[in-house]
């Protein structure tokens, strides 16, 4: 008798800096190991891709050696941070984007220079 394992191998998605403002950033595809059966997967704030699938954001099942996508939209503001978990079985991890330090330039304004 095989006993159903849902439990995966340690994975993790690495933190992504400087991404661009308001624009969708994917994770490096990580593969799911250690589990002999349909896993369930499901994801808060964000959304996965499973071996090149259509992304979603709808609670799935993942096989073993099967690879994981996540992605999210960075935020709107400059050095800001969102967060996506993703759960696989009874194991969850996070994916956090970072956007990039934006600068503006304001500008001279020649209007305002006193004579």
């Amino acid at each position: 008798i095989v006993v159903a394992d849902t439990t995966p191998d340690s994975f993790s998605f690495s933190e992504i800096e400087n991404a661009p403002l308001n624009k969708w950033v994917e994770s490096v595809p990580v593969t799911i190991t250690g589990i002999n059966t349909d896993t369930p997967i499901s994801i808060e704030n964000g959304e996965y891709s499973i071996d090149g699938a259509p992304f979603t954001v709808s609670p799935g099942y993942v096989t073993l050696n099967q690879t994981v996508v996540i992605r999210v939209k960075s935020h709107k503001n400059s050095l800001s941070e969102v967060t996506a978990i993703i759960n696989v079985g009874n194991i969850s991890k996070s994916f956090q984007v970072t956007t990039e330090a934006r600068l503006v330039f304001m500008g001279w304004d020649n209007s305002l220079v006193m004579s």
